[in-house]
């Protein structure tokens, strides 16, 4: 399954103005957004482990890489009373991780 990280414009009946969120998106196989990882706050976590610290920098800099490039993406609308995307623009550089 491939994701990247999107903005997401969320609407429902219950707020009278929609909000906007950096999200990562799941793809469904068609390569149209299928879900989004709802109610997650973007963290970038790495455990020392095995890696150095230079290995967990440069892993930081590929996520915020890639957040930085969801603002270059259209947005897109995700209902939240039917839990869909219900303006889906076909994805560009999605990931896969």
């Amino acid at each position: 399954m491939s994701w990247n990280y999107r903005i997401v414009k969320h609407v429902n009946k219950e707020q009278s103005k929609p909000f906007f969120a950096l999200e990562e998106v799941y793809y469904n196989d068609d390569g149209t957004p299928g879900s989004v990882l709802e109610g997650a706050n973007i963290s970038i976590i790495y455990d020392e482990g095995d890696e150095s610290h230079k290995a967990i920098f440069l892993g930081m800099m590929k996520d915020l890489a890639m957040m930085q490039a969801a603002l270059l993406e259209p947005i897109l609308v995700f209902d939240d009373d039917k839990t869909e995307f219900v303006s889906t623009p076909a994805p560009d550089g999605d990931h896969d991780h």
